[in-house]
């Protein structure tokens, strides 16, 4: 019965155009660009290259959301980013009734694809952006970084954490059936504020109903990643 030349033991299953002989697949797998110097175009190479990155791409994803989701139930510490973000939007929204929950939320989904991309972190479905959601775009990383100073990647860590706390609460707060909900919700809410003549106390309870409490977190199970990081069971560990 004839051997695998690599390791003179087993039998060979596998034809290997680096050893120019068939091989087992123990050696395949353990010997590959160490004791066998790969062709490029092996089959064998190809797949586990492929299988590697694919586990690359899942660990960057599920980093990246557990960075994300960390600002969950320390939105205290975020309050005046998470305001200026959604004063920002009532700004935009109340000059411009073409403007909507949905629009929102594709803004500020674009910002954490693009941070992804960057980050080379796949999405499965880029966003088609219109004039409406470019505006909202460059106006929420104005109101956020108006030096447009380079950020540091704790600085821009810290930005998306806030930009992805509102993003749960637009689809929290977003009705199908009634596309300006969120965006009604916010306007009350700050309407309610300067109506409050300067109560800090009061408009701390304000802040806290405006779309930061355990409710937002509950009725946005939906709120995955609608890319890649929602097939990853680690997610669990990150709500």
């Amino acid at each position: 019965m004839s051997k695998c030349p690599v390791c003179n033991s087993r039998k060979p299953q596998r034809s290997c155009p680096g050893v120019k002989a068939p091989i087992c697949s123990r050696c395949c797998g353990a010997e590959r660009g160490k004791k066998i110097v790969c062709e490029p175009d092996c089959m064998h190479l190809q797949k586990s290259a492929a299988f590697q990155a694919e586990r690359d791409n899942v660990k960057r994803a599920v980093d990246f959301r557990r960075e994300l989701d960390y600002i969950i139930d320390r939105e205290d510490a975020y309050l005046h980013q998470l305001m200026k973000i959604e004063s920002t939007i009532v700004s935009i929204s109340v000059n411009d009734s073409e403007i909507h929950d949905a629009d929102v939320e594709i803004a500020l989904q674009a910002i954490i694809d693009a941070a992804k991309t960057a980050r080379n972190i796949p999405i499965e479905t880029p966003l088609k952006l219109d004039a409406r959601h470019v505006t909202l775009v460059e106006e929420i990383r104005l109101a956020m970084n108006p030096e447009e100073k380079s950020l540091s990647e704790a600085e821009e860590i810290e930005f998306l954490r806030c930009v992805w706390r509102v993003l749960i609460s637009v689809r929290a707060h977003h009705v199908h059936d009634y596309p300006d909900n969120y965006l009604g919700f916010l306007e009350d809410s700050f309407g309610q504020m300067q109506g409050e003549d300067g109560e800090d106390d009061e408009g701390g309870e304000d802040d806290e109903e405006g779309g930061y409490g355990k409710d937002d977190i509950e009725d946005a199970e939906v709120v995955e990643d609608v890319e890649d990081a929602e097939k990853c069971p680690e997610k669990a560990n990150s709500k």
